[in-house]
Formats: C-alpha cells, sequence, structure tokens
C-alpha cells in the first residue's frame, strides 16, 4: 500500500481536529476549528486546484466539488463550503468531494471549478483563498 493511499484512508476517518489553530506551509495557512458538536470552520491561505478524476467514496467528480487538508479538517461528504478568492473578492460555493493532502493550501478546487472563482483554469491554479462552514 502507498503512502498516498493509506494518508487517503486515514483521512476519511478523522473528521476534523480538535478546536484549535492550525498552521502549516510556505503560505503560512491558517486552519481555523471551533467547537465540537456544533461550531465553524475557517481556513485562509493558499487555493489550488486538483484533477483527479475520482474522489472520496469513489465518486466521480465534477465542476462544484472541491478538497479540503483531511488530516486537519474532514467535513462530511456533500458539505457546502465557501470560498473567496481575495484577490478579486468573487464567492462561491462548492461541495466537498475529497480528501487532500494539501502541503500548502487550505482548500482544492476540481478543475474548471476556479472559473466561478474569476480565474482561468489550466493545471495548476494558485490564488488567495478563505473557505468557511458550519457544523
Amino acid at each position: 500500500m502507498t503512502a498516498k493511499v493509506l494518508s487517503k484512508i486515514l483521512s476519511c476517518l478523522i473528521k476534523r481536529k480538535s478546536t484549535g489553530t492550525y498552521t502549516y506551509g510556505d503560505h503560512d495557512n491558517e486552519i481555523k476549528i471551533h467547537g465540537t458538536s456544533d461550531g465553524y470552520v475557517r481556513g485562509v491561505g493558499r487555493g489550488t486546484n486538483f484533477t483527479d478524476t475520482y474522489g472520496e467514496n469513489s465518486n466521480r467528480l465534477h465542476r462544484g466539488d472541491c478538497a479540503t487538508k483531511g488530516e486537519i479538517d474532514n467535513p462530511d461528504f456533500g458539505t457546502e463550503i465557501r470560498v473567496r478568492n481575495y484577490d478579486n473578492d468573487t464567492v462561491t460555493n462548492f461541495y466537498k468531494a475529497d480528501n487532500g493532502r494539501l502541503p500548502d493550501a487550505v482548500i482544492d478546487i476540481w478543475k474548471t471549478g476556479v472559473e466561478k472563482l474569476g480565474l482561468e483554469w489550466n493545471p495548476y491554479v494558485s490564488f488567495s483563498a478563505r473557505y468557511s462552514y458550519d457544523f
């Protein structure tokens, strides 16, 4: 079993870390978790895109899907996540459909979904991002 597969399996088992602020990556990405059964998650830092075909639960990914950093924040499949592109102040909602490693990003948008944030799609999109949702 590869490290990538093992990481994906483990991140599926973890909902989210406990209340706190988690900082990581070269862009000082920050994910804040507040509350245990009622609360919110806010992530600020770098947004990127990904091009996988299948996501969590072997679902086929499509425009409007996103991935969170599973080892810190793993909301339920289908959770609506609000994403803001700070570079142009565009805001739109996406749906959590995958877990990512995201070593230097807070949110990963699937392929052409970045166009909903006013960006031109290419395989290596990067933007200043904020994401949030309540639980």
